[in-house]
């Protein structure tokens, strides 16, 4: 038995502890221990060890267990997608971002019927619904339902423009609209006109143009009352007024 243990249950079990909550690069575990006396000690059935973390004080019952939670502090993110090849800190985590890649989507929102891969996705979804508006913007006083949109929409407030395209340097405050640059880059148009088959590289020039099909003209000129499908036609028209 080491001879650091005494005969009591606490200092065997503190002793045990504090051999085993060495953090792994610095563990050196004292050669002189022997478990069945420090079972002798404690009793049967109280041999549980804790691996405490050594940077927050947490502890772990498995010394995997705190190898994952460590890559937290460090930054490390050792399990990786096969697919993709994104990283995460958590073999969970990677499970549920694995869904995606298979295309189900086995989450329905009873209102609409939009799916979603993942629950937590779908719940995020049905704030929509609810009308509730919990993320308030202090600058603007703009309401959001979703934590993601209140984000984005903080950005134009403070002019960040963390993405920036490679090819030609230009910024954007959004990383769903460098995408749509980027697409326009390699001439993608993903987005295609179910009536006359026209393509286009952005979802809101799509809609933009599905108004010309509907016939709606919700743009009026306020001198002579002529409407207009776009509101840059609309613009165009009215520079005709002032400059007779």
């Amino acid at each position: 038995m080491c001879s650091q243990v005494k005969g009591t249950r606490k200092s065997a079990q503190q002793h045990r502890y504090g051999i085993k909550g060495i953090r792994e690069h610095d563990s050196q575990l004292c050669k002189n221990i022997n478990q069945d006396s420090i079972s002798s000690v404690l009793g049967p059935n109280k041999t549980t060890v804790l691996f405490p973390c050594s940077i927050c004080g947490k502890s772990f019952t498995r010394k995997a267990n705190l190898k994952e939670h460590i890559t937290r502090h460090v930054g490390g993110r050792p399990h990786i997608c096969e697919v993709c090849g994104k990283r995460f800190t958590e073999r969970s985590s990677l499970k549920k971002h694995a869904i995606s890649h298979t295309g189900q989507k086995a989450h329905v929102c009873d209102v609409c019927g939009k799916k979603f891969t993942l629950l937590t996705h779908l719940k995020t979804h049905t704030l929509i619904h609810s009308g509730q508006k919990s993320h308030v913007c202090d600058i603007c006083g703009k309401r959001f339902s979703q934590l993601g949109n209140f984000r984005r929409h903080a950005l134009l407030h403070t002019g960040e423009r963390p993405f920036c395209c490679n090819l030609c340097g230009k910024t954007f405050a959004q990383k769903n609209t460098l995408e749509i640059h980027i697409a326009a880059h390699a001439g993608q148009k993903p987005y295609t006109c179910d009536i006359c088959g026209k393509n286009f590289a952005q979802r809101g020039h799509l809609k933009i143009h599905a108004i010309v099909h509907s016939g709606q003209k919700n743009f009026s000129c306020h001198v002579c009352g002529s409407s207009f499908t776009r509101k840059h036609n609309l613009k165009k028209h009215e520079a005709r007024h002032i400059s007779h």
